[in-house]
């Protein structure tokens, strides 16, 4: 079984091990956001209205997963080989 990682709008195609070893390298890590503050309350922005703050990330969000079928993926290499011959 293979799977596609959505990130930023690009779909990797992952084996379970790949895909175990990314979430394993996600899991716990933390995530820099700018937090609005209001004007001249922060350290960023036109106006320093924005703070940067590190929180914990929640690692179900920012991408998807989903399964894909191994005879389609076999499939798909094969479609594109033939193109290339």
């Amino acid at each position: 079984m293979r799977f596609i990682l959505s990130v930023d709008s690009k779909d990797m195609v992952l084996t379970e091990h790949q895909l175990g070893s990314v979430l394993a390298i996600l899991n716990g890590c933390e995530e820099m956001k700018q937090t609005y503050k209001g004007d001249n309350k922060g350290s960023r922005g036109p106006t320093l209205q924005y703070a940067d703050e590190i929180l914990q990330m929640d690692s179900r969000g920012g991408f998807t997963v989903k399964p894909l079928d191994n005879n389609y993926y076999d499939t798909l290499k094969l479609v594109n080989k033939l193109g290339k011959a």
